[in-house]
């Protein structure tokens, strides 16, 4: 590259040299459902390392590495590594995913010390300021803090000049990826289970409003505050219909032996619908299919708890199934067994694959109070910045971002930003992101940084079983 002032970066100072991270595994690398040596290369921080690193010469910003090829699944509990998309047949609409083989992490000897992105997939808000020693985090387990300090505490002993917070999307990813079927209020936490609850609002904004007091107090660090993407707008929610294509799920017979089958039901909804002590608000749907009809009229069938309770004459309960609406968000991780069997048919879908309109509503309030609680304190003081990471995700999806003449989308197509997961970002959405973090940086610090080639990162790949 020629030695140009306009055509190379330029870190004014040594602020730069003294940048970290806090964050987890959105800022870690994780795509494809791992992380891996080569994948944590293109987290977003790591491409602003790059830059760092080169300005100055030496490698000032470093991570820890995984020591490992193949990686350890994130989303499944068998020992499996990342996620492969392809398609079975010709002409497919979209392709099935499959994990291949795995392994753990390869054990680190470096030096804790020189580390600058202290980024842990699957670490929680409450995680990065708690004694490490009392955190269970395979990937933070590798990295040598004194048991007494919290990650927070380390890098605050570090003496950061600039601090990029990048917290909430995996306090959140428990709670979307089971179904809403979990809690977000704390005062029932202690009666749910823990894998499947969301950090509540209350205790994500006490932990932040933290983190930066002690930032700031501690250091007087400039800091960038990462606002959470929704995970509705990704390709894992917006994949699989709510209702069912004829010819390639559906056919004409299927149509007939369905209504067959749900037929029974179907008149016990009627006599419990049409009964004198049943208000137009607790009636029950039928289940019905047409050939003829629209897409609701093939719409899978689900579970429903917050159905009203019907008892049978015979003491037994009517089913609470119904078929799904079209503003509602089947999970991918079902994508095999759909095409495997009856699930949706006569198989009812489990709660935990599916979000309902009252699921959603529960998942946007607790984005909209992380966020809030973000959006507040930037808005608190100048050393105080915003990367919002929401409003691009955001940006994507209604197609409005576009580089180069290309415009990236967020589905499993060509020039998606999403890897095969479904939910954390490839190379390729990692450096439009460290795109948008290189602008905030010129407009807010002394620095003038070239733009991220974003077209010249690997995208989504999908491979081809025919």
């Amino acid at each position: 590259m020629p030695e140009t002032e306009e055509e190379t970066d330029q870190f004014e100072g040594e602020e730069f040299t003294r940048f970290f991270v806090l964050g987890s595994g959105y800022s870690a690398g994780m795509m494809d459902g791992v992380i891996t040596s080569e994948r944590q290369n293109y987290a977003f921080p790591a491409i602003i390392g790059e830059k760092i690193n080169s300005y100055y010469e030496a490698e000032i910003f470093n991570q820890a590495e995984i020591n490992s090829n193949l990686g350890l699944n994130y989303f499944t509990n068998e020992r499996r590594g990342h996620f492969e998309l392809f398609y079975r047949n010709p002409g497919d609409e979209f392709p099935a995913r499959r994990a291949l083989n795995g392994e753990f992490p390869g054990d680190w000897s470096g030096d804790s010390g020189l580390i600058r992105n202290f980024s842990f997939p699957g670490l929680q808000i409450s995680e990065k300021t708690i004694p490490s020693g009392e955190v269970d985090n395979l990937y933070l387990d590798r990295i040598q803090i004194p048991d007494r300090m919290s990650v927070l505490d380390y890098i605050i002993d570090k003496n950061p000049a600039v601090v990029l917070v990048v917290t909430g999307y995996e306090d959140l990813l428990p709670f979307v990826l089971n179904g809403a079927t979990g809690t977000a209020n704390e005062t029932a936490l202690d009666s749910k289970n823990s894998e499947i609850n969301a950090t509540p609002v209350s205790k994500f904004t006490e932990n932040i409003q933290v983190i930066v007091e002690q930032l700031q107090n501690q250091a007087e660090a400039s800091i960038i505050l990462a606002t959470v993407p929704n995970p509705l707008r990704s390709p894992y929610f917006n994949t699989l219909r709510f209702n069912m294509e004829m010819g390639r799920e559906l056919s004409t017979a299927e149509i007939g032996q369905l209504n067959n089958f749900y037929e029974n039901f179907n008149s016990q909804v009627f006599d419990y619908n049409y009964s004198d002590t049943v208000s137009v608000e607790d009636r029950r749907p039928f289940i019905d299919f047409d050939v003829n009809g629209g897409a609701k009229l093939k719409a899978r069938v689900i579970i429903d708890p917050s159905l009203p309770t019907v008892k049978l004459d015979d003491g037994s309960e009517l089913p609470k199934i119904r078929q799904m609406a079209e503003n509602e968000y089947l999970s991918f991780r079902a994508e095999q067994t759909l095409y495997d069997d009856a699930y949706g048919k006569t198989t009812p879908i489990r709660p935990e694959d599916v979000l309902t309109e009252a699921d959603i509503e529960k998942v946007n309030e607790v984005l909209t109070g992380y966020n809030t609680a973000i959006r507040d304190l930037a808005a608190s003081s100048a050393m105080i910045h915003l990367l919002d990471v929401e409003r691009i995700i955001s940006d994507v999806t209604e197609g409005r971002i576009e580089v180069g003449g290309v415009f990236y989308n967020s589905e499993f197509t060509r020039e998606s930003i999403y890897s095969s997961d479904g939910l954390f970002l490839n190379p390729k959405g990692n450096a439009l992101i460290a795109r948008f973090l290189s602008e905030h940086l010129n407009q807010n610090f002394d620095v003038s940084l070239l733009p991220v080639n974003v077209n010249s990162y690997p995208g989504l790949q999908v491979a081809q079983d025919f």
